[in-house]
């Protein structure tokens, strides 16, 4: 009978191949898992991306946002970055960022953080690290940050910046051949403040008009500035729609008008029209508008905060 004889594996055991065969699939990640985790997204609206080298993903309330990724909006969407140093980038509808280069000075401050906005809209607010690690580039400038609240709106051929709040230096990233004498003599950088703005082409930085459009574009609701804890406590524990319903519908009213309301909240307790119509009219026709009413009542019966009224 013919003896079996096991092919030779010329040292190489099955693990080691398995080993091989893994590392193999794993190498097309191998670039986003090696980038380090620099922020998170927070108060994402509709559809946003994130693209680290070939693998594209949905971004989402409490996603980690890292080094080299590109961040993208459709045009109905809306997200805002919070890094660990409480840096702010509010990006617009219809925008990408690539966020290029993040060197860690210490656990939450950077010696280099690096911004290149490629269209669309932003809010930018500085964090805790030194104002010279920031550097941010548009198509057409280059934005030296020296402690700054500002915003950009990019259109084509041109940058728009607005400064809120501190400095910016704002630079021309170059000067093309078609460009005029008188283009030629123009400032090529200038220094921004408090309620400047300035619009960039690749051959001049030329002063205009702050109108806050730009925020406007960039900010979809308030623009508001959290730190790195406040940001991962929002998504750790974001406020209930019931509440946040009632809060929005209830803000802004006077104590009299507060004390209309409860009257109401009672009325519609003990299940009495006349009351809440009484309260409806306490302090001379100054009481809670219908809309504050529909919230009290739909609360009160379990159903949380109504749909806005017809014609709202």
């Amino acid at each position: 009978m013919a003896r079996f004889i096991p092919p030779r594996n010329n040292g190489v055991s099955i693990f080691s191949k398995l080993a091989a065969i893994g590392f193999a699939i794993a190498l097309p990640f191998a670039p986003a898992l090696a980038e380090e985790q620099i922020g998170i997204a927070v108060t994402v609206r509709n559809e946003v991306t994130g693209k680290l080298q070939t693998n594209t993903v949905r971004v989402n309330d409490g996603s980690d946002v890292f080094g080299k990724e590109i961040v993208k909006t459709q045009a109905d969407a809306s997200a805002k970055i919070v890094l660990k140093d409480s840096t702010n980038l509010n990006v617009g509808p219809n925008s990408s960022v690539t966020l290029d280069k993040f060197v860690f000075a210490g656990p939450s401050d950077y010696k280099q953080a690096s911004f290149s906005m490629a269209k669309g809209a932003f809010r930018f607010a500085s964090g805790s690290s030194d104002k010279r690690a920031y550097d941010i580039k548009t198509p057409q400038a280059t934005i030296g940050v020296r402690g700054t609240d500002f915003s950009v709106l990019l259109d084509p051929g041109s940058t728009h910046i607005e400064v809120d709040h501190g400095n910016v230096i704002v630079c021309t990233r170059q000067e093309t051949r078609e460009a005029t004498r008188e283009e030629r003599r123009k400032p090529r950088c200038t220094t921004l403040t408090d309620g400047q703005a300035a619009n960039v082409s690749n051959n001049s930085v030329t002063p205009s008009e702050f109108t806050g459009q730009a925020s406007q574009a960039a900010c979809v609701g308030p623009c508001d500035t959290l730190t790195f804890p406040q940001a991962q406590q929002a998504v750790a524990n974001p406020t209930p729609p019931g509440a946040q319903g009632a809060s929005g519908l209830t803000g802004g009213l006077s104590g009299t008008q507060l004390a209309g309301l409860a009257f109401t909240a009672a009325a519609v307790a003990g299940g009495t029209t006349a009351g809440v119509v009484a309260g409806s009219n306490q302090n001379q026709g100054n009481g809670p508008s219908p809309e504050q009413l529909a919230v009290v009542t739909s609360l009160l019966a379990g159903s949380g905060p109504p749909q806005p009224l017809s014609g709202q």
